[in-house]
């Protein structure tokens, strides 16, 4: 609706969309793995004439493009922990940091398939 007309990448194996049409995006592009799209925003760092707004809509793609902070940064604009999301979004982590800021986190436990449940979880 305000004229801007993003470039929609895809990280799929597929290379197909049910409807290929959309007067909200300009084109679509594919590519076979996060690190795929990753090798093309950096060779596309010559062209640029400014910053590009890059919004990924997933954790996967999100921790690829954090990890490569330091070679997207001066292109692109961008969600970022200059390297360190993908550490971030581990839920232990969140849980533990939440503690050391004093925020109440409910009661949790680490699952690995396979292992009993603990008698003890309340629900």
């Amino acid at each position: 609706m305000k004229g801007i007309r993003p470039v929609l990448y895809l990280i799929t194996t597929d290379h197909q969309l049910g409807v290929m049409k959309s007067k909200y995006i300009n084109k679509v592009e594919f590519f076979d793995t996060n690190e795929d799209a990753i090798e093309h925003l950096v060779s596309q760092l010559p062209s640029l004439k400014e910053k590009v707004v890059l919004y990924a809509s997933g954790d996967p793609i999100s921790a690829c493009i954090d990890r490569n902070y330091e070679r997207l940064k001066e292109g692109y604009v961008f969600f970022n922990a200059q390297g360190r999301i993908a550490e971030m979004m581990n839920k232990e982590f969140m849980c533990s940091l939440a503690r050391e800021v004093g925020l109440t986190v409910p009661q949790h436990i680490t699952y690995k398939v396979g292992d009993l449940l603990p008698d003890s979880i309340e629900y």
